[in-house]
């Protein structure tokens, strides 16, 4: 079985031979078509072609084959339509490619449709991808690479229940968690005793604790299964007030579930006193509003109603008006002065009467009648 020829963009064309028969020896502007049309990306059936089948059998057609500028103005100018062939850039310096591009025009003087780009590297010729390939091929690099990570990844994932998941397997130093708790003292706050001998140095609660606890690089599905039915449990339950929450080496205090709960039963009951009182006060304030208009407008009615019942004086009182004395004078002498005041004026009263005529008529008697009555 033949084996499979792999796409024209995987393909690479190099053949020294003939460019060693081609005008220069190498790649230039007059030997660059003819090169390329040695190549696998050439089409035979091209305009390409065909103008070079008409100019061979032409006197004067050698010239125009050997001046690639004028082979393609007379490509453009005898074949409006079809396939062709054309340098579309020419390189500034040497390490700078050629580029070689397949045209396609449907109908004379329509749109120009670019099928195919190629370049040069070297002596080589090259076809450049589509967008599409170029698009489709950093896809699957990308896919390629995640897929690599997460199949690390799920090779370096560790999980222990005193560490919980982790990528690195977990290790417990001994030595070198001593030293450091000896050095930064208790995460408590108790102070270690830093002797001069090693022999004498008393372990502190850290040492102790980091020695004694054994090494879990294994998973356990045991140990697995009671710690969660132990979490579901007592999840609500704690050895302190503050318990510690965390992963070891960064612990923090942390407050228990049921005190969370408690505090915020108690912020309720806080903000609803609060807010009864204040309603309290404010029904007490409208009641006491309301008692004082009331009373206001029962006193105003009782004074009108006493200045309207209250008859006019149009006799001259006996005694005389007491007036108020200096400030400072006793009460009694002030009414002394006035009941003296007023005998006074009662006895000028009665001598101006008398003084001025005959008093009031009085009925007469039997005795005093006339004779002939």
């Amino acid at each position: 079985m033949a084996p499979a020829v792999p796409p024209l963009d995987e393909q690479i064309f190099q053949s020294p031979e003939i460019l060693a028969g081609l005008p220069g020896g190498s790649i230039n502007s007059d030997s660059i078509l003819w090169y390329f049309m040695n190549s696998p990306f050439y089409d035979p059936t091209s305009n390409n072609s065909a103008l070079f089948n008409q100019l061979r059998n032409d006197p004067n057609g050698m010239a125009i084959l050997q001046d690639r500028r004028a082979l393609e103005e007379r490509l453009r100018a005898g074949f409006p339509t079809g396939i062709s062939y054309v340098v579309a850039s020419e390189p500034s310096t040497p390490a700078e490619p050629w580029i070689i591009q397949r045209q396609f025009v449907a109908e004379k003087g329509g749109p120009v449709q670019i099928q195919g780009t190629y370049y040069t590297a070297g002596i080589q010729i090259l076809m450049a991808p589509s967008l599409l390939d170029v698009i489709n091929s950093r896809l699957l690099s990308v896919s390629t690479h995640m897929a690599e990570v997460f199949e690390e990844s799920e090779k370096m994932n560790q999980f222990a229940p005193g560490t919980a998941h982790s990528y690195f397997p977990a290790r417990y130093d001994a030595t070198g968690r001593a030293a450091t708790a000896s050095r930064i003292g208790s995460r408590v706050g108790s102070p270690t005793l830093a002797a001069t001998d090693p022999g004498t140095a008393v372990p502190s609660l850290s040492q102790s604790q980091s020695q004694s606890q054994p090494t879990t690089t294994a998973f356990s599905d045991a140990q697995f299964l009671s710690s969660l039915q132990l979490t579901s449990s007592y999840y609500h339950e704690f050895m302190d007030e503050n318990p510690l929450t965390g992963e070891p080496g960064a612990f923090i205090y942390n407050k228990t579930y049921d005190a969370v709960l408690a505090e915020q039963a108690q912020e309720r009951q806080k903000q609803e006193q609060k807010q009864q009182k204040q309603q309290q006060l404010a029904d007490a304030a409208a009641a006491a509003a309301v008692v004082a208009t009331a009373s206001a407008n029962t006193t105003t009615n009782a004074a009108s109603a006493a200045m309207k019942t209250e008859p006019h004086s149009t006799t001259n009182s006996a005694a005389a008006t007491p007036k108020t004395g200096p400030v400072g004078t006793p009460a009694a002498l002030v009414a002394e002065a006035h009941s003296r005041k007023g005998s006074i004026s009662g006895t000028k009263k009665e001598k101006r009467r008398k003084s001025k005529g005959l008093g009031s008529p009085v009925t007469p008697t039997a005795g005093s009648l006339p004779p002939n009555l």
